[in-house]
């Protein structure tokens, strides 16, 4: 049924839809070089991790109707729920990389276009204006590319060397409580594991050699493959993006328990729907181009909408 003899609700929603078409990547920063030998002295910080999820970038599988191209590469996130009465709850997504996120398309549970005009304008002077697409399948497939402005940090931590005894090496992970870094375990290595090497949380710490008076030598091996260098997190705008600050071994409240905590991926948001605004007919007006037009009703004028014409 054409969008001029229908009525629908596009209604925003309170927390945006992740979209998860590529998945959420995570890299991982290190507060020192990792290329090197590493020393540490009895009571002092080996190193620290900060480990960030990072929201996949999509590409469009569609050519855009519009005249402004669909971006190759970007982040897009459910913003509107779209209902037309037969359809159903739909999500409209956008991305402020294509017409700064007032034109969006709207897509079923699979990630596939729904409806006959998909592509809608939510905002601007022809609001509710409608675009059919050509083809067939997923709109979105994953990209290889991240951005490093579209990141959380779900997890920081750092390890301390607490000295040996008696052929025995202890070092102590801390990770980050409610408001400071806490003793989360100790762990422990003889000398020949502490030689081979031992991992804590996917960061492999290997001895160059036995302690002495006090002091170990070490590396430390990404096995995750997830350390990225870091100005990734300053590559995008050249700015110093927020970064937690460190806490001084005073802020480190001793708190063991028998594990460590498992890391818990991000759990994607829930849309939670404002009261919905019908989208009703009316006289058309600069500020509002939706329509509920009747052919069968002479009273009505129709108003042409050039779907060519530039954009508002």
């Amino acid at each position: 049924m054409c969008s001029c003899g229908q009525k629908f609700s596009v209604v925003r929603l309170d927390a945006p839809v992740t979209l998860d078409a590529g998945g959420n990547k995570y890299v991982s920063i290190l507060d020192r070089n990792a290329d090197g030998e590493l020393t540490a002295v009895v009571g002092e910080e080996m190193f620290r991790v900060y480990r960030y999820a990072v929201l996949a970038q999509n590409s469009v599988n569609y050519d855009a109707p519009t005249t402004r191209r669909f971006p190759a590469s970007a982040v897009w996130s459910g913003t509107h729920q779209y209902n037309d009465g037969n359809s159903g709850d739909l999500v409209i997504y956008t991305t402020l990389s294509y017409c700064r996120g007032t034109i969006g398309v709207i897509l079923d549970a699979q990630g596939n276009p729904a409806t006959n005009k998909p592509v809608i304008q939510i905002s601007g002077r022809k609001i509710g204006r409608r675009w059919p697409l050509n083809g067939e399948g997923k709109f979105f497939s994953p990209s290889k590319k991240i951005s490093s402005d579209n990141k959380e940090l779900v997890d920081y931590w750092m390890l301390r060397y607490q000295g040996m005894r008696r052929g025995v090496y202890s070092f102590d992970l801390c990770a980050k409580g409610d408001d400071a870094l806490k003793v989360e375990q100790t762990v422990t290595a003889n000398e020949k594991k502490f030689l081979e090497g031992f991992s804590v949380k996917g960061i492999l710490v290997r001895g160059v050699k036995k302690e002495d008076s006090g002091k170990i030598a070490y590396r430390i091996i990404d096995q995750r493959g997830e350390i990225v260098p870091q100005e990734f997190l300053t590559m995008s705008h050249g700015k110093e993006k927020e970064r937690p600050s460190r806490a001084k071994h005073a802020d480190v409240v001793r708190e063991k328990v028998p594990q460590p905590v498992a890391f818990e991926p991000i759990v994607q948001s829930v849309p939670v729907a404002e009261t919905p605004v019908i989208i009703e007919p009316s006289v058309p007006s600069r500020t509002q181009a939706v329509f509920d037009f009747s052919a069968s009703d002479p009273d009505v004028k129709t108003d042409v909408i050039d779907n060519n014409a530039p954009l508002g």
